[in-house]
């Protein structure tokens, strides 16, 4: 990427020129590192496991009654841009014969994204981790058809279970979470009480499965303090399409009391998990510390996929966390010692 584009993706203001084919190549990019994760992921489990994530997003675009999960052929379907690959084919033929993939084409896409999240794509994830997962859908969905959803997703977790895993699919709409409206959405937080810690941890930890990409992507890490001006920006002179992405909002800005939120909840969670916890709260602490100016893990991630890193065990969420957990104890537990 040259000089030149890098200084049209990270626009001074209204006017200047923004280069489309970049925006569309860092998407490309973090979608790269995220398959890569995917791969990652898959080395742990076993050959059934591995069917599990390659078809999920496949129950989720289409109905069949020879699928894990199928409730009815009403049941809300169909996600934007989705064709199964090769190997999610094979995968699909080795559960039934009578499948038969054809694509349609739909008026409005009901599933806008599917998303992992969590300690899945790092060193801490084992055979034993369960795996968190954002199941991104339209706000015009109303609750019947919330329901027949709710269901196909309670029997793939069914189906999950069956092959070894522990699946929570957690429903997400995205306009709602952005206004922080929702129930706790992962095993590893509390929800709205923490909702842009919840935010962060998303945008540091997801591994993208299908559909939209997230907005977030498309803000340089220079311009996170601006989230909100930038992506409006790129709305009204049309570099995006509004369709293709998925806005969860920024991280602008944080109420404090997020942190004694998140810090309650770590401590709950050491019960279980005392070490995972520790570092969490370390992490808490390291972030406190900086407040208002808190230099997230998720921009540090974001900076180095810019500026074309896609070693995903450099980017590991895990190892990020450590380092900056060190970092901050070896400064004296100030984060004024970072250099």
């Amino acid at each position: 990427m040259t000089a030149t584009t890098l200084r049209a993706i990270r626009l001074g203001g209204p006017g200047e020129e923004i280069d489309r084919k970049s925006l569309a190549a860092i998407v490309r990019r973090f979608q790269n590192l995220h398959r890569l994760q995917l791969q990652r992921i898959q080395e742990y489990q076993t050959p059934r496991q591995r069917d599990f994530l390659d078809l999920l997003p496949l129950l989720f675009h289409c109905n069949h009654p020879m699928l894990p999960g199928y409730v009815s052929s009403e049941t809300p379907a169909g996600i934007q841009d989705y064709v199964p690959a090769r190997r999610t084919l094979l995968a699909v033929r080795r559960l039934t014969k009578s499948f038969e993939y054809k694509r349609r084409a739909l008026t409005e896409y009901p599933i806008h994204g599917i998303y992992l999240m969590g300690s899945v794509s790092s060193v801490a994830y084992s055979r034993k981790s369960d795996l968190d997962i954002w199941l991104c859908h339209s706000g015009s969905l109303d609750e019947s058809q919330l329901d027949e959803l709710r269901r196909k997703a309670a029997g793939v977790e069914k189906w999950a279970q069956s092959l070894g895993l522990e699946a929570h699919i957690f429903f997400i709409d995205s306009e709602r979470f952005r206004l922080g409206i929702g129930t706790p959405i992962s095993s590893e937080s509390c929800g709205s009480v923490q909702h842009h810690l919840l935010l962060e941890e998303f945008y540091r930890t997801s591994v993208w499965l299908a559909g939209r990409a997230t907005a977030w992507w498309l803000v340089p890490p220079d311009q996170e303090a601006r989230y909100g001006e930038y992506l409006n920006h790129l709305r009204e002179k049309r570099f995006v399409n509004e369709n293709d992405f998925i806005d969860f909002g920024g991280l602008e800005y944080i109420p404090p009391d997020e942190f004694l939120g998140g810090t309650l909840w770590h401590l709950h969670k050491a019960i279980d998990a005392p070490h995972k916890s520790l570092l969490k709260l370390f992490l808490m602490e390291s972030y406190a510390s900086q407040y208002p100016h808190t230099r997230w893990l998720c921009a540090r991630l974001k900076a180095a996929v810019y500026e074309g890193s896609l070693d995903d065990r450099e980017l590991d969420s895990y190892i990020l966390m450590y380092r900056d957990v060190e970092r901050y104890l070896l400064a004296g537990g100030s984060a004024s010692g970072w250099s």
